[in-house]
């Protein structure tokens, strides 16, 4: 989302300025840390507590009056637009999240905080990234001092929603989780999976399965619900793909069931757990020794 003054060449086409239209291109202040292109020529990081135009488009009434519901379904981070990045939280995976909101704010602030606790993420995701959201929470006093006023109405705009980070990356909890203030609660929830491609769903057998407390130091409780009568092999793997326990195979009845794993013996770190008859009918989830 950057403006190109000197584009030339092929990057002239819908993405450089025109002599017939002097708006035509993008807005160089989206720029959120110094940028050099050989095709483009240099941007400098736009700095904190400046305008942004990503306020505007945010706050428009045709945007933000109108919108119920927000939604991220693919978060990726990465170098070029074509090197997607594979996630450590996501056991060195692609991230297969999707994110809701009802605040644009809230939102964005979650999305930042998981880029860029990424390892892989954090040579890329630097400099004034969240300037934006900091204009946008406090819209009607920002920091900058503009008057944001898209769309002319009577009125500039009041803050546009809730803008903060994390406590850390293990936890990953706000204000809300942690009982001291009215902003933001992070919510995860393991959506049920009944039906998968290529798999009808009267082959599903586990309907959801978790472990409690997560992250853990000692002693945790794993929790699987059964749908139909099937004999299972529960398994924990470290992070490197090596098994360090294995509860055997049973035969589990439709219904709750649970085991507890006492980790003592098992140093701090990511762990993965697998519940299944094979590995095409199992569920897999995630673990966090502290």
């Amino acid at each position: 989302s950057v403006y190109f003054p000197t584009a030339t060449g092929l990057y002239t086409f819908g993405i450089g300025p025109r002599n017939d239209d002097e708006h035509s291109g993008l807005h160089k202040c989206a720029a959120v840390h110094d940028f050099q292109d050989g095709n483009v020529g240099f941007f400098p990081g736009r700095e904190m507590g400046t305008y942004n135009y990503l306020v505007d488009i945010m706050g428009h009434p045709e945007f933000y009056k109108k919108t119920i519901l927000y939604v991220v379904d693919g978060l990726y981070g990465g170098s070029p637009q074509n090197k997607i990045a594979r996630f450590s939280t996501f056991g060195d995976d692609y991230s297969a999240s999707i994110f809701l909101s009802q605040d644009p704010v809230a939102i964005e602030s979650v999305c930042l905080d998981f880029l860029r606790s990424e390892p892989v993420c954090d040579e890329y995701v630097y400099g004034n990234v969240d300037n934006y959201m900091h204009e946008a929470a406090l819209a009607n006093d920002p920091p900058s001092g503009v008057v944001y006023n898209p769309g002319a109405e009577e009125s500039p705009l009041q803050s546009l929603g809730v803008h903060e980070h994390w406590n850390n990356a293990l936890d990953k909890q706000y204000s809300k989780n942690l009982g001291t203030g009215e902003g933001i609660e992070l919510i995860s929830y393991l959506f049920p999976i009944k039906s998968t491609v290529g798999m009808e769903k009267e082959n599903v057998v586990i309907e959801s399965a978790r472990n409690y407390p997560n992250p853990f130091t000692s002693f945790t409780t794993i929790e699987f619900n059964v749908l139909k009568a099937s004999k299972l092999e529960v398994e924990i793997f470290d992070n490197s793909g090596r098994r360090v326990v294995n509860f055997g195979k049973e035969l589990y009845q439709p219904g709750c069931h649970t085991l507890q794993w006492n980790s003592e013996d098992a140093p701090s770190g990511i762990y993965y757990c697998r519940i299944g008859e094979d590995f095409r009918k199992g569920r897999s989830f995630r673990l966090v020794k502290q």
